[in-house]
């Protein structure tokens, strides 16, 4: 994983091109757009997504084998920054990062659910079953039936997301399940409410849940470190 040990941060031309883009882009959009986000219950604006998804955002880190720019994940730094920069708030950076998750974990076998993201359907990724990101293991479990039981907390975007990608044990070791969310209860996810109102969160209760695909071994383990690594990026330029 190129993530790791490597500490150059520079722009191609292609980047440099694309950061301009976005730049110009966000401050089209700007702030009003941000205002009108905050002060209401809506998670998104679906007209905006729908113009990000037109102009490729979606598929910005994914091969073009499923659909994606073939830009390599790091094209996604640009873009996240200006649009922190005008308090932009959309599912784009949890849908990056479910994507990059499942690539690295499941290559071929995640394809047709990439293909979906890469075409515009939101993605998260459900870790956390506490508040605290140093609780060990949780309880979320494959039943005997294969089907899922337990919870997640503080899911971004989970409201709105079509695929969720909730991390668990299974068979001594860490797995990912991938949720196809309209097959979840009506009362399945409740909104929480976060300090930062640009992003949005629900926690997630999953009962008798059959995942649309189960991804184990060690590629999940190596691909969860680089999701964290690669959230805190995201997270950072989006905050820059």
């Amino acid at each position: 994983m190129s993530v790791i040990g490597n500490t150059a941060l520079s722009f191609d031309d292609e980047q440099a091109m694309l950061l301009d883009y976005a730049r110009s882009f966000c401050a089209d959009k700007g702030i009003p757009t941000a205002r009108m986000h905050l002060e209401t219950e809506h998670e998104h604006d679906e007209s905006l997504w729908q113009e990000i998804v037109a102009m490729g955002w979606t598929g910005i880190g994914l091969p073009e084998s499923v659909g994606g720019a073939g830009l390599g994940i790091g094209a996604a730094v640009p873009v996240l920054e200006s649009m922190g920069r005008v308090l932009m708030g959309t599912p784009l950076m949890s849908s990056l990062l479910a994507a990059q998750l499942l690539l690295r974990a499941g290559g071929e076998a995640s394809a047709k659910i990439l293909e979906s993201i890469a075409a515009g359907a939101m993605a998260s990724v459900a870790q956390l079953e506490s508040e605290s990101w140093y609780a060990g293991p949780g309880d979320t479990q494959l039943d005997a039936n294969g089907r899922l039981q337990g919870r997640k907390r503080m899911v971004m975007d989970a409201m709105q997301a079509r695929w969720i990608v909730v991390c668990l044990s299974h068979e001594g070791g860490p797995a990912l399940a991938v949720v196809d969310s309209t097959t979840l209860a009506g009362d399945a996810r409740a909104p929480r409410q976060l300090m930062d109102l640009t992003h949005r969160a629900a926690d997630l209760e999953l009962r008798d849940v059959e995942p649309a695909l189960l991804l184990s071994g060690e590629q999940v383990a190596s691909a969860l470190r680089d999701y964290e690594l690669l959230g805190a990026l995201l997270v950072a330029a989006e905050s820059t």
